[in-house]
C-alpha cells in the first residue's frame, strides 16, 4: 500500500484503497448470511426424515445460508466419516467416505457385489464417493410440500445407498 501511495497518482491512491479494503475484509472474516427459506426447507426435510425414516439418522437442523443445500445423514451415527449426503443443487445423493482415497481399490472390490450401473464410484480429493442422480429441487423457490414426491424419491435413493453400505459392512 505504501508503494502505491508513494506514486502520488490517482491510480496509485485507488490501488492502495483497494488493497486496504481487501485487508480489512480479510480481518473481518467470512460471515454467512442466514437464508430463512433454506433454513425452513432444511428443517422440514430433516424433521420429515427423522419422523418417517429414522434409520438414516439425519443431522440436526440448524440455520443455513442460501448455498448450504447439503442434507446429511449418518447411517452409522458412531462413524461421522461415512455419510450419505443429498446435494440438492447438484441433484445427487452420495455416500461420502472421507479420508479413504488410499483404500479405493479395496473398497471398490468390497462393494462390487452390491453396486449396480446406476452408482458411480470415484475419488474426490481424499474421499471416496458413491453417486446416484436425484430429482431436481429448488429449496429457495419451491416449498417443501410442493416437492414432496421429489423428496420421497431422493429418500428412496438414500435408503438404497444405506442398504449398499450395510451389505458391504456385514
Amino acid at each position: 500500500m505504501a508503494y502505491f501511495v508513494s506514486i502520488d497518482s490517482a491510480r496509485g491512491i485507488y490501488k492502495a484503497k483497494l488493497m486496504k479494503s481487501a485487508i480489512d475484509k480479510q480481518r473481518r472474516g467470512y460471515k454467512s448470511t442466514i437464508c430463512n427459506e433454506m433454513t425452513l426447507f432444511a428443517r422440514l426435510y430433516l424433521d420429515y426424515v427423522q419422523e418417517r425414516y429414522p434409520e438414516l439418522s439425519p443431522e440436526s437442523p440448524k440455520p443455513r445460508a442460501a448455498g448450504n443445500t447439503w442434507i446429511r445423514f449418518y447411517p452409522n451415527p458412531k462413524d461421522k466419516s461415512t455419510q450419505i449426503v443429498h446435494q440438492i443443487y447438484g441433484n445427487y445423493i452420495k455416500i461420502m467416505m472421507y479420508e479413504q482415497s488410499e483404500k479405493f481399490e479395496l473398497i471398490v472390490e468390497q462393494f462390487a457385489p452390491f453396486v449396480d450401473d446406476s452408482i458411480s464410484i470415484y475419488v474426490s480429493g481424499k474421499s471416496i464417493i458413491f453417486e446416484v442422480g436425484a430429482p431436481e429441487i429448488d429449496p429457495i423457490n419451491q416449498r417443501f410440500g410442493d416437492v414432496l414426491s421429489e423428496i420421497e424419491e431422493s429418500i428412496g435413493i438414500a435408503l438404497r445407498l444405506k442398504t449398499v453400505l450395510d451389505s458391504a459392512f456385514m
